[in-house]
């Protein structure tokens, strides 16, 4: 779409805007558990991105749907819940105006206030984007990166951001127009990641890695511990200096940080795979490198907040 039709009244046969569309996705009611909002409804919108750009049909049932939203929820979802539920989103999803179930009639909503599994599997049920939706966003390649921008900054870290449009199959548009559509990328204190890095003494917390061009870190980078997505603040206790494939897997839940014996000690889940996976699995209960200032060490509440929110159990 052209630059000069954003923000203008472009109505597809009367019935929903580019403004309707993507002010539904800003508003998109999620559910909370401790205090952290939900992704099922994100990954679900993100997958059925990726199912219309590869010119698949609006619906589809949610016997197909099931396992590729199962496994998203499993990669990328909370920890602390379970990937076994994709009839969640596939039902809260429509009060948001973003997804029909044409063949509703006669489902019956539990006490849960969802369709259970069992009779939309019985049934053959299907669901897609409304039909005015789909037909927009079909029209529209800009305005289908700019949804999965808003939800990507919303719901997850950035470290994850390429990791998930290439699952669903919308990295090559996205990184393609990303830089022509507003990017929705959270506010952040431009500091944070010097103080961080400076406090760390510019070296790896997990492995102390400190390679560098003179003064110049190569690869060391400020993760926050709860992230700003989730409320993390911009502050030193709420940051990590981390190599690039460290800061990966602690966004990932595949290594975390806990309190024994009085200090900061690395966890490593039993999740990680892969033939060099012992890499990471002899990280397991080996102290971390924290700052000389104690007052710049990391904050309990946000290291407990990892774990319960993000860390993979069990642990090595």
């Amino acid at each position: 779409m052209p630059p000069s039709c954003r923000g203008v009244c472009c109505k597809l046969s009367g019935m929903v805007t580019r403004d309707d569309v993507i002010a539904r996705v800003e508003s998109l009611k999620a559910h909370k558990r401790y205090n952290r909002e939900s992704p099922h409804k994100a990954l679900l919108i993100l997958h059925s991105l990726g199912r219309m750009k590869a010119g698949e049909e609006r619906l589809q049932t949610f016997e197909e749907l099931r396992k590729p939203i199962s496994g998203l929820l499993g990669m990328f979802g909370s920890p602390g819940t379970s990937a076994a539920n994709p009839h969640h989103p596939f039902t809260a999803l429509r009060s948001d105006n973003l997804w029909d179930v044409p063949s509703d009639e006669g489902l019956v909503i539990n006490k849960d206030q969802m369709f259970s599994p069992a009779q939309l599997l019985e049934q053959q049920v299907a669901g897609g984007f409304p039909e005015d939706v789909h037909a927009l966003l079909e029209k529209d390649q800009e305005l289908v990166v700019e949804c999965a921008q808003m939800l990507l900054h919303r719901f997850f870290s950035e470290t994850r951001h390429d990791d998930i449009l290439q699952t669903v199959g919308l990295l090559d548009v996205t990184t393609e127009l990303r830089n022509r559509v507003p990017s929705h990328r959270l506010k952040r204190d431009p500091r944070f990641r010097r103080d961080v890095i400076h406090a760390y003494d510019a070296k790896c917390a997990v492995c102390s890695q400190d390679l560098s061009i003179g003064e110049i870190p190569l690869d060391i980078e400020a993760a926050h511990i709860r992230p700003v997505c989730d409320l993390g603040p911009d502050i030193i206790g709420n940051g990590l200096a981390l190599c690039s494939l460290h800061h990966k897997a602690f966004d990932h839940g595949v290594i975390g940080i806990r309190m024994e014996r009085e200090l900061f000690r690395i966890i490593v889940s039993r999740q990680v795979g892969g033939s060099d996976r012992q890499l990471l699995l002899d990280l397991n209960d080996e102290p971390i490198n924290v700052p000389e200032r104690p007052k710049l060490a990391p904050k309990l509440e946000f290291v407990e907040h990892h774990f319960r929110n993000y860390f993979r159990q069990p642990q090595a």
